[in-house]
């Protein structure tokens, strides 16, 4: 929670800076307590002061994790809308006759930027710590095998391509609001990534939206598509299956936790 989310009426937040207020460091806490039990190999977090405040918290569980800042974490830039009211926001839609998606898109960040850069964000880690990870493991049987004078064998590692990561197919994520954490998974033969993502509940909308309608993600039973709460936990796994007819692996994306703020439970108690 930061100040502005906690006003009434309702401000709206966009890129603000605006600080938590001190159930939103307890709330960073509760997070970090309930991230404790994970083993993370990187974290990236939103250059925003809010997720700064949240990663702080989250950081003292994991001293030896490298914190690495991305601006495309940070949240849509709602332009003149940053930090108004909603009455007098809408008062300035109301003057234009526009619709709020309508008016961001004149005035602040275009939809489709916002969304290309979610996607960007997602295509790096994929590239990062999945595609590439996995063509170094093709290139070592492959050179094992020519030494032996033998093809390699098919594994998890032989099935990784592109398209089927990057574009529409399947694959697993993780993620959370305010907060969010992924962690992409490959085969037992490639290094695992365990990786935790600070970000904001517009961004993770996007790319919950982006990898359940566009990459085909497996969705937790009939998950409910609501803004994120504040500390709320999303979780998406990437991973290889052998398919069907056991002939080679696939990728397949999942999302687990949705949403997730049990570890706020009693929260109010003290605050």
């Amino acid at each position: 929670q930061t100040q502005l989310n906690a006003a009434v009426p309702r401000i709206l937040q966009g890129q603000s800076e605006a600080p938590l207020t001190l159930r939103g460091k307890r709330q960073a806490q509760a997070l970090a307590w309930r991230l404790s039990k994970e083993s993370y190999t990187h974290v990236y977090c939103s250059s925003s002061k809010p997720a700064r405040e949240t990663v702080a918290a989250i950081a003292e569980q994991f001293p030896a994790v490298p914190i690495t800042y991305d601006d495309r974490l940070r949240e849509k830039d709602l332009g003149p809308l940053t930090g108004a009211p909603w009455p007098e926001a809408k008062r300035l839609l109301s003057a234009e006759n526009r619709t709020f998606d309508d008016y961001v898109d004149v005035h602040a960040e275009k939809e489709k930027d916002f969304h290309g850069r979610v996607v960007d964000f997602y295509a790096d880690l994929i590239d990062t710590y999945v595609m590439q990870p996995n063509e170094r493991y093709q290139d070592q049987l492959s050179a094992a095998s020519e030494s032996a004078g033998t093809q390699p064998p098919k594994s998890p590692g032989a099935a990784a391509r592109r398209g089927s990561l990057l574009g529409p197919a399947s694959s697993h994520v993780h993620a959370t609001h305010g907060h969010a954490k992924a962690r992409l998974s490959s085969s037992k033969q490639i290094p695992q990534a365990h990786i935790l993502v600070i970000t904001h509940g517009g961004w993770i909308t996007a790319l919950i939206q982006h990898v359940a309608t566009e990459l085909g993600f497996r969705l937790p039973g009939e998950p409910a598509f609501g803004f994120p709460k504040n500390a709320a936990v999303y979780r998406l796994a990437i991973a290889q299956q052998l398919n069907p007819a056991g002939t080679d692996w696939d990728w397949e994306g999942t999302v687990g936790d949705m949403n997730g703020v049990s570890h706020l439970a009693g929260l109010d108690r003290w605050t």
